[in-house]
This record gives structure tokens, C-alpha cells and sequence, in this order.
């Protein structure tokens, strides 16, 4: 289990439905960015996680443990029984006669936004019966161990959603996972528990299944846009911008998530904008007007009429840092090419590299997301949230268009519960709830339709933000009491 993928809240929660599935150890990593995102500031909720497993068992500990000389553990998933066999006759080889331990035996695998196929059991040679029979194959075969991965994956909420070099992972980490991203029971969890009811001296066994916390349908909310423009409302919460001649990375402007905008102003007439080493989206404004977006794989160039004295504006975003080693060489930014600048990254227009450039971090910790919404309340005379009960008297109109910008909106919930943001509708953007950084949605490219929202990050009267990039379909936020995911879909900007 990941616990900085599970609100704080609902730690006891799942860890007590860890326990009742009769499990006996409970792994989890301990992500350093996550702790220190800013180098010498540190955010320590280790501490926090551990005092709730010593709540939910009093003889808990945790510990981090390597003997010196040892292959620790190997890894894999769901299999044929012979390449388990043949992956433990590995660790056989080298581990010198330690036990069989696998690390990580992986349920199925992470989904990725555009991912066509569906990552279920369906989509495995013999479904979830491979997996009891690799469960029992290694129990009773190879008196082996293993770390099932996931047993609950979570969310990745905010910017932490992680990329595939360069596949960008969806919000939802649920890995279908024997406890699901919103804390159900699964097919997966009654498996592992048939499994276990089987074997008689088996020391902890699983206590009754546990029921599935409440959803809460809250209806359509309207949404009104915030400003003009997208550009000219992030500049309202910008941090403290740099100047330099080329265009700084991320890193050199000491930013690591979210967006960075980029401007500069033209010096002479031209029609092609390219950036071949743009890192990893770009959303390109023409003295504010929006005139496309910029792809790192394969539309690193824009057609553009532009003339001399033209303030040219690029919103640049981190979709997700590599999961791996390779996070090191992951710069992120307008010209970058893995380790740095080069000459062949610059930015050109008709061939003359663009020069003089202002790059700002967009602010977009819970105050300065609070301060656009209280703002923009504060100026409308109908600031009164609507309820967040569905009536189809008052259902506001779905089909308007919405262009790139920032939308507020308003709900009430009279009994707080978990919810789903049904994205349906909407382009792409990343979806803020009482000032909290609830994670990308992306519904152009699928398959995650809907971000799940804990109860813990509402209240009884909610502000709802949407940064919409591309622009969508209509102007309403639905929260709904299911999820959906959509296969097969051809993802699209």
C-alpha cells in the first residue's frame, strides 16, 4: 500500500480492511521527493502512518531490513506456474539458500492515459483463476512468500501521477488492486481470502468482509470561467519570475510540478513556431488568444501568423515526472534535451532562435488557488452556491462550449460522503476541490473518465475549480457515485 496515495483519513480504513483479509505484514515504500519536494523542506508524515498501524495492532513496527551478502527478494506477476518456478530457482542461484520471497507479485499492472485495452482480469489468460493457482502453486509448492502489489494502490493526487518515458500514468493508481482506488472489495480480495479460509494453519485468518464506504451523487454544478483567458488568470498567481536569454528549465528555475509560462516578445514577422525539445506540453498564446498546443512525441511545431512586437505566451506542463532512475535526466521545460540546453533545442521562429524570454511558476498551492475563487466570489452578486442535489428544474445547461481558462463553481453537500468527478465533456486539465490538488483529468484520451474524490477533502459547502487547457464541451462539473472508465478510445489532445 502506498499511504501518500490514501488521504490520511482513511489509513485506519484500509488498513483495517488489510487486517480483516488475514495478511500479516503490511509493505509500502517511503518516496523521498514526496517528503522533501523542495531540497532542505520536509513534509515527515511518516511518522503520522506509522502511529496509525501501531493504532490499528499495538505489537506494529516498521523496519527496513537488507542482509549483507543476499539477493533480498525477486519480483513478477500474475504467471504460468513453471516461469514462477523458474523465476525462484533464480533467486535459488544466488540468494545462498535464503527463502522465497517475492517482493512484489503484481495483481495486474498501471493503467496509462490513451491506454486502449482494458486492465482487468478479462484482460489475462485465465483471469482471476491464474492468480489463485499462482497463490496456491507457491504456498504449497514452493513454500514461498510474497508481497501482493497492489493490495490497495490508491490516487495520485495532484501532479504525482508519474510518467512511462513518455506514457504519462492516470490519476487513479488502482492497480485492480484487492481494495480498489475508493477503498471497495474487489473480485481480487475475495480470492485472496478464499485462499487463505483454505489453509487451516493459516495464524491470522480473515475476519468478516468488511462493507464498502458510501458514494454520494451531488448533480451538476455550474461553472463560470474566471477572467479572459487561461494566461491572463494564472498570471494572478504566478511566482517570481527569471529572465534569461534562452528559455530556463523547470529545474533552473528551482520548479518542479504543475505548469510554467513562458513569454517573450517577437521581434520580427513569421509563420512557424517550433521547439524541438519541448518538455511536455505547450499551450500557445498569441497576445492572449490561444492558438494550439505543442506535444513532445510528435507536434513540436505551430503554424502561426504572427508580426513584430507580438507578445507570444507559452504555457509549458510537467505531465508526470519517469518512474524510474531515469527521473534524474527527466527535465522538464520549453527547450530542454535530457541533460540541459543544446543548440539544437532552441526555440525558433521560421529557423531565427527566439531570444529574451520571462518564465513564470504557476502558484498553485491550496492559498493561491483559494485566493481566485474567494476573489471572483467576492466580485459576483450571485455568490450563493446552488444545491448539489440533482433537479431537473434547475440542471444548469451542459452543452455550452468552455475555451481554455480557469472555471469556478459551487455545491453543497448536505451529507458528506465520497464522490466521483465525472470528466465527460471537459478537454483536459486538473481539477482543484476546496483548494486541493485532486489530479489531472483527461477525458480526449481516456480511459479514466471520472477522478475519485475522498469525503475528507469536502465540506458541507465546496468550491470547485477546474484549469481547463484545451477546452471542452460544456460548462458544468458533474460528481457522480460510480466510476467509469472507457475502452477502447483513441487518445487525442
Amino acid at each position: 500500500m502506498h499511504y501518500f496515495r490514501v488521504h490520511p483519513d482513511y489509513w485506519e480504513d484500509r488498513m483495517q480492511k488489510i487486517r480483516a483479509l488475514g495478511l500479516n505484514v503490511l509493505q509500502t515504500y517511503v518516496p523521498w521527493n514526496w517528503h522533501e519536494t523542495t531540497e532542505g523542506k520536509y513534509a515527515l508524515l511518516l511518522k503520522k502512518f506509522v502511529a496509525v498501524v501501531q493504532i490499528s495492532d499495538s505489537s506494529s513496527s516498521i523496519k527496513c531490513i537488507h542482509l549483507p551478502g543476499t539477493v533480498s527478494t525477486i519480483d513478477f506477476g500474475v504467471s504460468e506456474n513453471i516461469d514462477i518456478y523458474n523465476s525462484f530457482h533464480e533467486q535459488d542461484l544466488y540468494s545462498g539458500g535464503a527463502p522465497h520471497v517475492c517482493s512484489e507479485y503484481w495483481v495486474i499492472w498501471y493503467t496509462r492515459w490513451g491506454d486502449t485495452h482494458d486492465h482487468s482480469w478479462a484482460s489475462i489468460k485465465g483471469g482471476i483463476n491464474k492468480f489463485k493457482s499462482n497463490l496456491e502453486f507457491m504456498y504449497y509448492n514452493l513454500s514461498a512468500s510474497w508481497n501482493i502489489y497492489m493490495i490497495h494502490g490508491g490516487t495520485s493526487f495532484g501532479f504525482w501521477n508519474g510518467a512511462d518515458d513518455p506514457p504519462v500514468i492516470t490519476t487513479s493508481s488502482d492497480w485492480t488492486a484487492a481494495i480498489s482506488e475508493e477503498g471497495d472489495i474487489t473480485d481480487t480480495y475475495l480470492a485472496i481470502r478464499d485462499f487463505i479460509l483454505n489453509i487451516s494453519e493459516w495464524e491470522q485468518q480473515p475476519l468478516d468482509v468488511p462493507k464498502n464506504n458510501s458514494k454520494a451523487n451531488y448533480g451538476q454544478v455550474k461553472m463560470t470561467c474566471i477572467g479572459t483567458n487561461l494566461v491572463s488568470t494564472l498570471t494572478r498567481i504566478q511566482e517570481t519570475c527569471v529572465s534569461s536569454t534562452d528559455p530556463l528549465s523547470f529545474e533552473q528555475i528551482n520548479y518542479g510540478y504543475g505548469y510554467v509560462l513562458y513569454t517573450t516578445t517577437l521581434t520580427s514577422n513569421g509563420t512557424t513556431l517550433a521547439t524541438p525539445n519541448i518538455r511536455d506540453y505547450g499551450y500557445v498564446y498569441l497576445n492572449n488568444v490561444y492558438q494550439g498546443v505543442l506535444l513532445r512525441e510528435n507536434l513540436t511545431s505551430l503554424h502561426l501568423y504572427v508580426n513584430q512586437g507580438d507578445v507570444l505566451r507559452i504555457l509549458v506542463e510537467n505531465r508526470g515526472r519517469n518512474k524510474n532512475y531515469q527521473v534524474v535526466y527527466d527535465s522538464k521545460g520549453l527547450n530542454v534535451n535530457g541533460t540541459g540546453l543544446n543548440s539544437s533545442a532552441r526555440v525558433t521562429l521560421d529557423g531565427t532562435p527566439l531570444q529574451n524570454w520571462v518564465q513564470c511558476g504557476v502558484n498553485l498551492t491550496k492559498e493561491a488557488i483559494d485566493s481566485l475563487s474567494t476573489n471572483f466570489f467576492e466580485k459576483s452578486k450571485n455568490s450563493s452556491p446552488k444545491s448539489g442535489k440533482r433537479n431537473k428544474n434547475q440542471s444548469p445547461k451542459a452543452k455550452a462550449a468552455s475555451l481554455p481558462g480557469v472555471y469556478v463553481g459551487k455545491f453543497i453537500a448536505n451529507e458528506i460522503q465520497d464522490t466521483f468527478f465525472d470528466s465527460t465533456g471537459w478537454g483536459k486539465g486538473q481539477l482543484f476541490i476546496n483548494g486541493y490538488n485532486l489530479g489531472h483529468y483527461w477525458p480526449l484520451a481516456g480511459p479514466q473518465m471520472t477522478l475519485y474524490v475522498p469525503k475528507p477533502f469536502l465540506q458541507q459547502k465546496n468550491t470547485v475549480i477546474l484549469i481547463e487547457l484545451v477546452g471542452g464541451q460544456q460548462t458544468i462539473a458533474n460528481f457522480i457515485d460510480h466510476k467509469i472508465w472507457l475502452y477502447p478510445k483513441q487518445a487525442t489532445i
